[in-house]
């Protein structure tokens, strides 16, 4: 009986040190992941100087430069025949070429600043 007891005795002081173990192991991955979540943060939150050197809104130019994009491609083309695709396209791809044109030198001149400037910008380059 008496090492019936002892054996008990030690189940439980395993069973407890187990426990500390698990509670430890845990503590070290919160920390970890609340520091992984503090870096990750710190780098994809722009300083203020950051935030007020931003230009206020999106180009006008790059704006036109969509619009016309998105009106050339608002034909039906299942309605077309193909002698009428032929010449759509005919007539699309200069168009899309000078566009394109356009695009490229507002990127060099670092025209395109805001998200909606590079969204459109891609809507352009996607027509090649």
């Amino acid at each position: 009986m008496i090492q019936g007891i002892a054996l008990a005795q030690l189940e439980t002081r395993r069973f407890s040190y187990m426990r500390q173990q698990l509670a430890c192991d845990r503590a070290r991955h919160l920390v970890k992941t609340l520091a992984a979540l503090v870096l990750v943060m710190s780098f994809g939150v722009p300083a203020v100087s950051q935030e007020a050197s931003a230009p206020d809104g999106s180009s006008a130019e790059m704006k036109q430069i969509f619009d016309a994009d998105q009106a050339d491609r608002e034909v039906n083309m299942a309605a077309m025949t193909p002698a009428q695709r032929m010449d759509w396209f005919s007539k699309i791809g200069p168009r899309d070429a000078e566009r394109l044109k356009q695009v490229m030198d507002l990127i060099s001149r670092g025209v395109l600043h805001t998200g909606e400037d590079f969204d459109e910008a891609a809507f352009v380059f996607h027509a090649w």
